[in-house]
């Protein structure tokens, strides 16, 4: 029987093989062609993963809407607005309502909003970070008619943060308003921020305020003394402890005692003739009023004594004792700028005094609170006198 051995190829042999099969390329045609079936798939794949990420988002942003519409209206305020559409498909959520209204709670007491629109944007990958702008003609109504506003806003838009109750932060900002009705309200340009920490507790900060504006127009309570007009006003402000919507009157006591205060970080003012930088710290006394130190520099300190003594603020001997004792302390510069003073300044008891010189008494602030009954007076004994005492008979 005749046996076979395996044949083993050599190097050479290997070499030197060849096979169609080994030396096969698809044509050009075919390469294109499957690309562009695995470039249209995966765009395919992507767009449908995109597309169901967007309307996720959008209905989380309609949701949040819905949400505060309805908590409010649940509190007895009145929310409308005649339609919502939705666009900005892909890269943004827009929600557009027409003619909204709302009614309710508002700044202490109640307000009457109507605007145009009101625009709601977010990003689908942040929907919880709003956009809302609201620009065009606005009515607004404070109270029963105490304010009455209507007018127009050239650009009002505010960035939210959303939060469990208050928004976590606020970025609004204004330009070219003009209000008119029951008073004046006009502004060149204003900023306001607003930062809130829900769960903040004593002495760490529960809100921030950040104001910064130009040639304001405001119905202030010290309008009568310096003027209508703020040219500047740059403000930042903290508030420590546990601050909310719902925090009362009543719970003041408590959050003093959990040490409580308003720190004033920075303080630029300049209207009429006063310009201010200060900064310090408020709290409030035994008998809830506030008390606090500052430090700071004046420009027409001189010119404010003066008004406040002839509309009756400031007594007329405090306003010569203290021109003439801080008098000595006036900076002039060689440049020519104005003069100004720098001073700490400090309310203790409702006194309110420039360095060492106390100017004012600041009338008493009323929270609203009922001031503990008063005890009976104690009941005491007559005494007897037996000596002079009528007869019986």
């Amino acid at each position: 029987m005749k046996v076979f051995k395996k044949h083993r190829p050599t190097r050479g042999e290997l070499a030197n093989f060849s096979h169609p099969a080994l030396h096969y390329k698809k044509p050009k045609q075919l390469i294109r062609f499957q690309a562009a079936i695995t470039l249209a798939a995966s765009a395919a794949l992507v767009a449908g993963l995109w597309s169901f990420a967007w309307y996720a988002a959008a209905t989380y942003v309609k949701k949040q809407v819905a949400e505060w519409t309805a908590q409010h209206q649940a509190a007895g305020a009145t929310v409308t607005y005649a339609e919502m559409d939705t666009a900005g498909y892909p890269t943004r959520i827009r929600l557009t309502l027409t003619q909204p209204r709302y009614a309710g709670p508002a700044f202490g007491g109640t307000a009457d909003w109507q605007g145009e629109s009101l625009v709601v944007e977010a990003r689908p990958w942040s929907p919880w970070a709003l956009n809302i702008q609201a620009p065009g003609r606005h009515k607004l109504i404070v109270g029963d008619g105490a304010l009455t506003l209507s007018g127009s806003m050239a650009v009002v838009e505010a960035g939210v943060e959303l939060g469990p109750v208050w928004p976590r932060s606020l970025d609004l900002r204004l330009q070219d308003v003009t209000l008119k009705g029951s008073a004046d309200i006009r502004a060149d340009a204003l900023r306001l921020g607003f930062f809130h920490v829900p769960d903040a507790q004593g002495t760490t900060t529960g809100l921030q305020v950040l104001v910064d504006g130009k040639g304001l127009v405001l119905p202030t309570p010290w309008a009568a003394t310096l003027g209508e007009r703020i040219d500047l006003v740059d403000a930042a402000l903290r508030i420590t402890g546990s601050v909310g919507p719902d925090t009362k009157a009543a719970a003041l006591p408590a959050w003093r005692d959990a040490g409580g205060e308003v720190k004033v970080d920075r303080l630029r003012l300049r209207q009429g003739p006063v310009a201010l930088v200060t900064s310090g710290a408020l709290r409030l006394d035994d008998a809830l009023q506030p008390q606090g130190a500052f430090t700071a520099k004046f420009e027409g300190l001189f010119q404010l004594l003066e008004i406040l003594r002839a509309q009756g603020y400031v007594r007329g001997s405090d306003a010569v004792v203290a021109t003439m004792a801080l008098s000595a302390l006036v900076k002039r510069p060689t440049d020519g700028s104005a003069p100004f003073i720098n001073l700490a300044v400090n309310l203790v008891d409702r006194q309110l005094a420039l360095g060492p010189v106390p100017v004012m008494t600041l009338p008493e602030i009323h929270w609203g609170l009922h001031a503990p009954a008063a005890e009976p007076p104690a009941q005491h004994e007559p005494k007897r006198d037996y000596k002079n005492a009528p007869t019986v008979f």
